[in-house]
């Protein structure tokens, strides 16, 4: 498992990233921007799975639903309570 400053976690077969998960708190515009950049640029790996992991409640723009299954990232989704989260 990698976690570190650039990357929320990643999983790495043999120093190389084959999943990296990007976790925002909002779907605002500017944090869909920012994790798609960081998924494409530390997911570099032609078979690395990318995920973007976003809160359930919060709805994300079509516009940016499409570009998101066009770059060939995953979206799940999570949802918090006082004890866990779980992903939906």
């Amino acid at each position: 498992m990698v976690k570190n400053v650039l990357i929320d976690m990643g999983i790495a077969v043999s120093d190389e990233l084959v999943e990296i998960f990007e976790v925002k708190t909002s779907t605002a515009r500017s944090n869909v921007y920012t994790a798609i950049g960081q998924l494409m640029v530390h997911g570099t790996a032609d078979n690395c799975r990318k995920v973007l992991v976003i809160p359930y409640k919060e709805p994300l723009a079509s516009d940016l639903k499409d570009t998101l299954q066009q770059l060939g990232i995953e979206v799940l989704k999570f949802k918090l309570d006082k004890e866990k989260a779980t992903i939906i």
